[in-house]
């Protein structure tokens, strides 16, 4: 069990970690060295960004943060940001320390790997135990499937609990899980609508039972109020409402896969299948020219078998090499050893060449 200071820590903090960023001046350099060590390697990649922006910190104390806080870095684009966009790039051998800490397993990313694990055996055995219950045709379980889901802490095993309580026509119960989803989770937009138009449906069915009656006796202005929050959407309140209004009131909609004309078109399983199925073989070098460093990116379209790629001379001699057993991997190879020229990258798979590129090593 993940206890609360581990869960407070693994939030990351960011509005707290970025308003202390903020509020700091050059002098405190070394207390705002010591307050971002002490939230690693949990900060958030925009506290990062913050740190940087900020320039309270010396390179070397900047490298110190980031090479503690490698999933933040490891952050799609933060790196082209950071040596492109940020204004206050890092020279080239402070940049190879943080891309080399992307080999480290810290705290955090075992926190990750045990939470995704945990979650997934959880997730595993709820179903189990619906399945148990949905066996059973004598009696439903409603209790027993609502503690079931409030183990499960996603946005679906809440909704799913505040079913429970529709079921047991406990409406305000309902209303309240729905309406306290933003303090366990971060919702996107169409999360947040999502959200709203549930509350919608459950105050709408909540005034008609106050008031004796039951879906099926809904008003025209009720009516018509689902048909406007089913309208145009197919999340979980557009479904309810859709559902209330095809059931009782022979208002039905075609379904997401379509036959209703203009209703949208869902894609079928496997056209998405088809196109991202084909992988494209590539290796890339960044930066190039390079220095101290270079990293090199490639992708395979097969797993690899007995594989390596090689840093090699103008007359084909071998400088550097690694192994690689993944298709898709980032290299980083220390070029401090070699002289000054051009060289060639290249990526042999059971000795058989796959791809190649230039590297300049400069002084």
């Amino acid at each position: 069990m993940i206890g609360p200071k581990t869960r407070e820590a693994y939030s990351g903090s960011t509005d707290e970690v970025v308003e202390e960023i903020m509020s700091s001046w050059p002098q405190d350099a070394w207390d705002l060295r010591a307050y971002l060590l002490s939230k690693s390697p949990f900060l958030s990649q925009e506290s990062l960004e913050q740190m940087v922006q900020q320039a309270i910190m010396p390179d070397a104390m900047v490298t110190e943060i980031l090479v503690a806080n490698p999933e933040a870095t490891q952050a799609e684009g933060f790196l082209n940001w950071l040596q492109e966009e940020s204004g206050h790039p890092l020279p080239p051998s402070l940049l190879a320390l943080v891309v080399a800490s992307w080999d480290e397993r810290t705290y955090r990313s075992s926190l990750e790997s045990t939470m995704a694990f945990h979650h997934g055996e959880m997730t595993q055995a709820a179903h189990y135990l619906m399945d148990h219950y949905a066996a059973d045709t004598t009696y439903e379980h409603v209790d027993s499937l609502r503690l079931v889901w409030q183990e499960v802490r996603t946005l679906a095993g809440r909704y799913a609990e505040a079913l429970t309580y529709v079921q047991e026509g406990n409406f305000t119960a309902a209303i309240d899980v729905v309406s306290h989803l933003p303090i366990e989770h971060n919702m996107e937009l169409p999360e947040a609508q999502e959200r709203v138009r549930m509350l919608d449906v459950l105050d709408l069915l909540k005034t008609a039972v106050e008031d004796d009656r039951d879906e099926s006796r809904l008003d025209s202005a009720e009516v018509a109020e689902l048909e406007t929050l089913a309208a145009g959407a197919y999340d979980r309140p557009a479904n309810w409402a859709s559902n209330i209004l095809c059931f009782y009131y022979d208002k039905c909609r075609s379904p997401l896969t379509g036959g209703g004309g203009h209703a949208p078109m869902m894609p079928l399983p496997w056209a998405g299948l088809e196109a991202t199925s084909i992988t494209e073989p590539s290796l890339s070098l960044q930066p190039n020219p390079a220095a101290a460093w270079v990293a090199a990116k490639y992708v395979l379209d097969h797993d690899p078998g007995e594989a390596w790629i090689c840093v090699r001379d103008v007359n084909g001699k071998e400088q550097l090499r690694s192994k690689i057993v993944q298709r898709e991997e980032q290299v980083v190879f220390d070029l401090r050893a070699l002289a000054p020229g051009a060289y060639t990258v290249v990526l042999s798979d059971e000795g058989v060449l796959s791809l190649t590129d230039k590297l300049i090593v400069q002084p």
